[in-house]
Formats: structure tokens, C-alpha cells, sequence
């Protein structure tokens, strides 16, 4: 008797842990953008005007911005293009410039038939230095395969948005 008690606690415990290392966090944007919060990522902030983002790395202390954008305007065109599982399609570059420091910056884009969310992964220390490239890529890659449009903006036209939200979803 002592053993089945004991089994199905263990039991309990591993499906209570199984559910809990399977949640997922989804930002939530006052742009109307929901994503999954990459691995290693958290929120810093939320830019008041806009309503998008700004994620840091835990590790690198890198930047990243998802931004949400209309159709009108200039094209991008990124170099490198990569059709993701999702079924996108994420186009981005790596730039980096050395003016005496190092700065670097990784750009990219998924299309939608009705927006453009652009992701922007940059240095945020002083003085620059280098982004981590690879952890940078696959934030995005990330990013932009789960990135969904929710309707319209809840913040437009711009102005003094409220902060977003970080939801766990399992």
C-alpha cells in the first residue's frame, strides 16, 4: 500500500513538472503582435509611443525590437532569406561597422499579407561592442515563426500606449 501512494505521488509530481517545463511565454503588444519569448530573452521595457518591446539577453545583455509596420513605404531587402517550418519566410542581414569600437547590428523581416514585423537585435552596452550573431539569429528565427497579427493596433494612432503583457501559455 506504502508503494502505491508513494508511485502515484511520483506520478503527480512528474506530470505537474512535465506541464510546468512546457509553458510557454507570449508577449503581447499594445501593436496588436503576439510572439513567443525566445529562450534566455525577458522584457526590459515597453516603448510608450509605439507599444512594441524591447527584449534583452540574459547572457549578452543584447537588445531586440519587434515592430509592427504597414505596407506602405520603402521595401527592405535583406540578403539572406530563410523559409522557416512555419511556413514564412524570414529575410535579415548582419552589419557590422568599426569606428574605432566595434558596432553591430542583425536586421530581419516577416511579411504578412496585411504587415510587415521587422526585428532588430543590437548592442546595449557602452561603449558597443560586438552582438552575439548566432543567439541573435535564433531569436529571430524564433520570433518570426510564431510572431501572429491580433487585429488592429490597440494603441493608434501613436501616443502614450500602456504596457504590454507576458503571458505564460501551456
Amino acid at each position: 500500500m506504502q508503494f502505491k501512494r508513494l508511485s502515484s505521488f511520483v506520478l503527480l509530481g512528474a506530470v505537474c513538472f512535465s506541464a510546468a517545463a512546457h509553458a510557454r511565454s507570449i508577449v503581447e503588444t499594445q501593436q496588436s503582435t503576439a510572439y513567443e519569448l525566445p529562450g534566455g530573452w525577458t522584457v526590459l521595457s515597453w516603448t510608450e509611443k509605439t507599444g512594441e518591446a524591447t527584449l534583452t539577453n540574459k547572457t549578452s545583455g543584447d537588445l531586440l525590437k519587434v515592430e509592427r509596420f504597414g505596407l506602405a513605404g520603402t521595401p527592405t531587402s535583406y540578403p539572406n532569406s530563410e523559409d522557416l517550418a512555419s511556413g514564412r519566410t524570414l529575410t535579415w542581414e548582419y552589419t557590422e561597422t568599426t569606428t574605432g569600437i566595434g558596432d553591430s547590428q542583425l536586421r530581419g523581416e516577416v511579411k504578412f499579407a496585411d504587415a510587415i514585423v521587422r526585428i532588430v537585435v543590437w548592442d546595449g552596452s557602452v561603449p558597443f561592442t560586438v552582438i552575439d550573431q548566432k543567439a541573435g539569429l535564433v531569436a529571430m528565427r524564433s520570433i518570426a515563426a510564431s510572431v501572429k497579427i491580433l487585429g488592429p493596433r490597440k494603441c493608434w494612432p501613436a501616443g502614450e500606449c500602456p504596457p504590454g503583457e507576458v503571458k505564460e501559455e501551456k
